[in-house]
């Protein structure tokens, strides 16, 4: 499957990786779980064009997860993690748990629908599959990707991402934003359903 490097805004079809048949995720599930990701490319616009950090798996991606995930925390550690390049450190512990699940998404039936990266970029989930989860491979493969940036966008992108108040603010900044454009969202699907059902009464009564 080819990679995707934007979010996707069309109601996409899947295939499920606990009974292998098609499944269709719900617009709005999928739309909604993009808007963090979609606020952190609109304000970092050079993440798009960074490539992967495994085939299928892009690196803006990693970012907006990490971004939303780290969230208040004042101390992710990920620049002591990269600069250690020690996968197995305590500095590389919640970096990891955010970018690898370590299983198989197929074998983490109760939540694999609901999962940020099966409804925001389905090749991801081939990716992590493909090397089983394994966080340590994936943190490998997001740490050699970190290097082959540019080093002003290593700089912009560890003030997002790293520790400290400043980072911690731009990240809530960003969480506020996708809160408010989630908000929004609902309030104009709401208003559209609601016209769309008293169109179908209209029918009824053959107005």
């Amino acid at each position: 499957m080819a990679a995707i490097n934007q979010p996707n805004t069309k109601n996409p079809v899947l295939v499920s990786p606990v009974e292998n048949v098609p499944v269709a995720i719900p617009s709005p599930v999928t739309q909604i779980r993009e808007i963090p990701l979609t606020v952190v490319l609109t304000k970092y616009t050079w993440l798009d064009s960074t490539g992967e950090i495994l085939p299928g798996h892009p690196g803006s991606v990693v970012a907006g997860s990490l971004a939303s995930v780290f969230g208040s925390s004042n101390q992710t550690s990920i620049l002591d993690c990269i600069a250690n390049q020690d996968v197995s450190s305590r500095e590389c512990s919640l970096t990891g748990s955010v970018i690898g699940s370590g299983a198989y998404f197929r074998e983490r039936i109760q939540d694999w629908y609901i999962s940020y990266k099966v409804n925001v970029c389905h090749s991801c989930v081939l990716a992590h599959d493909e090397v089983s989860g394994s966080r340590e491979e994936i943190l490998k493969a997001f740490i050699k990707w970190f290097f082959t940036l540019e080093k002003a966008q290593r700089r912009e992108l560890i003030s997002l991402l790293g520790d400290g108040d400043e980072a911690c603010e731009l990240r809530l900044v960003i969480i506020r934003e996708a809160n408010a454009a989630v908000k929004k969202y609902l309030e104009v699907r709401q208003g559209v359903e609601e016209q769309e059902q008293e169109q179908r009464r209209q029918e009824v009564l053959g107005n």
